[in-house]
């Protein structure tokens, strides 16, 4: 067991389960990514600082981070799936970090521990009766001055609304998710012991630059013509050459650059400080 453990892993809620991961390892990340760029300008990492990923995936946008700056890093999820995805990319990547299966309400580390504390799309699957536990913890583990970034998806952003209300139209969702405006999101931040020092938003069209490109067949049927939409889009944004990945590219640039994205981001995120 790690050293940074105060306790074993258990009870991991049934709706939690339901969560998968699927795919093979990813090896890189675009260093244009826009939740990478965002991180690193709000917590400004530094040499040696010990940094904690909340629900991490893939992990690849902290392991980039820890190899940049040589961070210290632990990675956590409820899956299994996600922390055996985020290992394999670990060692590819020849990154260590400690990998913990837990949830976001029974963090089992010591009391202020952490410099850096950041989380996307988490905190928006766990319970309104759990929300407490979940930001209370994420203050406890953090060290006075600690910087949180916390990113959950915009309920004001037009394709995530087409999206979850074709999810739930057809029950398509995997996953419990409750969605947080802005201003709840530095409701809880705020009462738990965090000032809020600003915020980051993602373009407004970001999940069409960003779509991974994994197997249609995975997608529901009624949702596969938006995805092959995005797919189309997201592979021409990285293609290098031709006038499709030059326009594209253009758009997102205007996106970022000139749309609202604090207000209709695809993702809305906090920055704040512990206190």
């Amino acid at each position: 067991m790690s050293p940074y453990l105060t306790e074993e892993i258990s009870g991991i809620s049934k709706y939690h389960e339901a969560a998968t991961e699927k795919g093979g390892a990813i090896r890189s990340i675009s260093v244009e990514d826009s939740i990478l760029l965002s991180l690193e300008h709000a917590v400004k990492p530094s040499q040696n600082e010990f940094m904690i990923e909340l629900g991490c995936g893939s992990g690849l946008r902290s392991l980039h981070l820890t190899k940049k700056h040589s961070l210290r890093l632990v990675l956590i999820d409820f899956t299994k799936a996600s922390i055996m995805l985020s290992r394999e990319n670990a060692r590819n990547l020849g990154i260590p970090c400690d990998l913990v299966r837990c949830e976001l309400k029974h963090l089992p580390f010591r009391n202020e521990l952490f410099d850096i504390v950041w989380a996307e799309g988490t905190h928006e699957h766990t319970t309104q009766k759990d929300l407490p536990l979940a930001f209370g913890e994420s203050r406890r583990i953090a060290k006075f001055g600690a910087r949180l970034l916390i990113f959950v998806p915009n309920v004001f952003n037009p394709i995530y609304r087409v999206e979850w209300f074709v999810k739930d139209k057809f029950h398509l969702a995997e996953l419990y998710e409750n969605p947080l405006t802005r201003s709840e999101l530095e409701y809880w931040i705020s009462h738990s012991r965090f000032t809020v020092t600003g915020g980051e938003g993602l373009e407004v069209f970001y999940t069409l630059f960003s779509y991974s490109l994994f197997d249609l067949r995975e997608v529901p049927p009624v949702i596969r013509p938006l995805y092959r939409i995005k797919r189309f889009i997201t592979q021409s944004f990285y293609g290098r050459e031709g006038f499709s990945s030059q326009f594209i590219r253009s758009l997102r640039k205007l996106d970022r650059n000139h749309l609202p994205r604090n207000l209709l981001g695809h993702e809305i995120g906090v920055v704040a400080v512990a206190n």
